[in-house]
């Protein structure tokens, strides 16, 4: 037997793992916010002691000269009336030692102040010594981290709270409607629509969608069951006819459950497939229904506002004499909104179920079907496959555009608007990939960092308009020139750039940079006010080959670091030049940015 798995609540699931994530937070943000809270307190601590004791130093300086034992003892248990202090000692060069305070230890000294002479500055006539009071400073700690921590768990219980709250309303009561719902549905008896009580909201997301395929079902099966019923209760009527005529119905009855079977189980497989399966599956649905239908070839059509109807899915039999192509145009059906069904008058044996909407426009066509097919009940049952398919095919074409929108975001969150390169954030996240890759395999990984030189003098003279088509052009050379599998060019400042090089030693990857700079040296783009008057770049070159011997990110720093400085070396040497970091003699050289 197969393991019967218990039911769990999707948000109680998700809820757990949400607080486990939570809880590790709050203990991580627990510990750094005790260990601030000590290292601010000990400053504190010793800001206080030291700011108190060198208050007192002058008056001890007179009472030491004037050898005022009873002054200095007052002195020093002023001192340790502070809550902070434990005990303070007071060594005398004259050897003498006054105290206050109980010491716990004789070596426990944590302050050291210098009395000197008052009119001798260079001469010390005594030193004060201060000790904590560690019980008090531990107190004081422990008091404020507590609340600290309590803060945070009151924070983290409500941001929990909070999203349970959201999670409750807008996911797992939904979800537990459907549920119910679905625990109801039977072809045997009339349903009620599946209505879910929700925020009212200005957008459509999976739960009406999954609504809709439901309702669409119920709306199927209540259909068909009303025919079953009524034939059923017509064969009832007529049960003292002749055996032929009670055959014939009990055949029409068998055929509509057969067909409402095999509907309900072609709509359940469908709305159930991962996006991209959808069309594989709905081909393999229509090769369903054409063979039920008697059909060689059936396809789905469909037609946005202002567009022209091409065909979206297409099965067909090696003996069909159709030539549709999936994409391919066809002529509009027809202007008028609604259902319509009808046989093709261009193509003989075409059965056409055609829907116009007022925005999305379908049609599902059966060639080569047979005489019975002209039968009204037939024609209902293709309109009944018309309907469920459409309302699939719609909510598959919502879900592609959705997906397409999103791989549209990311990337233009990934690319320089300008140059069409990847941005500074993109650079950055590649990079910490392929280094930690670079870790895991040996190989070593190269960094180029460009700028143009005297851009700034560039925009300044010509415009920034053409500065723009500058920038354009480099990028273009740069990135013709980085072909090669997980190569990266970015743009990460105004006119500074940078390209990764994974798998590419020093040597290969100066081969690369000297390409680069001689293409953009060859487009002989005219700047006056450059030494070379022409458009040139400054390349720096970094490797790294010696892996495993610090962190990930140090060696990443390090690797920018070194490639910086070369550029930085290659803007010295005149500009219009490569530099590799391990010709550097001195790694300090600064550079004017222009």
């Amino acid at each position: 037997m197969a393991d019967i798995k218990s039911t769990r609540p999707l948000t109680h699931i998700l809820l757990t793992k949400i607080v486990f994530m939570t809880i590790l937070f709050a203990v991580a943000m627990g510990a750094v916010k005790s260990f601030q809270t000590y290292k601010t307190e000990l400053n504190r601590f010793n800001q206080l002691a030291e700011a108190f004791s060198m208050a007192h130093v002058p008056l001890l300086m007179s009472e030491l000269l004037n050898q005022d034992k009873v002054a200095i003892e007052k002195h020093l248990w002023l001192l340790v009336v502070r809550p902070e202090i434990a005990a303070v000692i007071v060594d005398a060069s004259s050897g003498q030692q006054f105290s206050a305070g109980y010491i716990t230890a004789p070596d426990q000294i944590d302050l050291d102040v210098v009395i000197p002479h008052p009119h001798i500055p260079e001469q010390q006539i005594g030193t004060l010594r201060v000790t904590y009071d560690t019980e008090y400073l531990h107190n004081t700690l422990v008091a404020k981290i507590s609340l600290e921590l309590l803060e945070l768990a009151l924070f983290t219980a409500l941001i929990y709270l909070l999203i349970r709250y959201i999670m409750e309303r807008n996911l797992n009561k939904p979800l537990q409607q459907i549920a119910q719902y679905t625990a109801t549905l039977s072809p045997k008896r009339h349903l009620h629509p599946l209505v879910i009580t929700r925020p009212k909201r200005r957008w459509r997301d999976e739960i009406d969608q999954v609504i809709e395929g439901f309702n669409t079902l119920r709306k199927s099966l209540t259909r068909y069951v009303d025919e079953r019923d009524r034939a059923m209760a017509a064969l009832a009527d007529e049960k003292d006819q002749l055996d032929h005529r009670v055959t014939q119905r009990t055949e029409v009855i068998a055929h509509i459950n057969e067909y409402l079977d095999m509907l309900s189980r072609i709509s359940a497989r469908l709305i159930d497939l991962p996006q991209p399966e959808f069309p594989i599956g709905l081909r393999k649905a229509l090769y369903e229904v054409a063979q039920y239908h008697g059909a060689n070839a059936c396809a789905i059509a469909n037609c946005n506002t202002g567009e022209a109807w091409s065909w979206r899915f297409i099965w067909r039999d090696d003996n069909a004499i159709v030539d549709w192509v999936e994409g391919q145009l066809l002529p509009s059906p027809g202007k008028s909104k609604g259902w319509s069904i009808s046989y093709d008058k261009k193509l003989p044996n075409t059965l056409v179920c055609c829907f116009i909407g007022e925005r999305d426009s379908f049609l599902l066509a059966l060639h080569g079907m047979d005489e019975k097919a002209r039968d009204q009940q037939e024609r209902r049952l293709a309109q009944m496959t018309a309907e469920a398919f459409f309302k699939l095919t719609e909510r598959w074409l919502s879900l592609s555009e959705l997906e397409k929108c999103r791989k549209e975001l990311l990337r233009l969150s990934n690319t320089d608007s300008l140059t069409n390169l990847a941005n500074r954030r993109h650079f950055d996240h590649v990079r910490q990939l392929e280094n930690r890759r670079a870790q895991r395999s040996g190989h070593p990984l190269s960094l180029l960092m460009l700028d143009v030189d005297f851009f700034k003098a560039y925009n300044d003279h010509y415009g920034h308009d053409k500065g723009d088509k500058v920038l354009k052009k480099l990028a273009a050379v740069m990135d013709e020139q980085c072909q090669r599998a997980g190569e990266l060019v970015a743009r990460i400042g105004g006119e500074e750039f940078a390209i990764l090089l994974p798998d590419q030693g020093e040597l290969s990857a100066l081969a690369v940079a000297e390409r680069i700079r001689k293409s953009i040296h060859d487009l002989n783009i005219e700047h006056r006010f450059s030494t070379h008057y022409r458009v040139t770049l400054s390349i720096g070159v970094g490797t790294l080959t010696q892996l495993n011997q610090h962190t990930p990110q140090d060696q990443l720093d390090s690797l920018i670091l070194r490639a910086d400085r070369a550029l930085y070396a290659a803007k010295n040497s005149g500009r219009n030049c490569v530099v590799k970091e391990t010709d550097l003699v001195h790694t300090d050289t600064t550079v004017e940015q222009t």
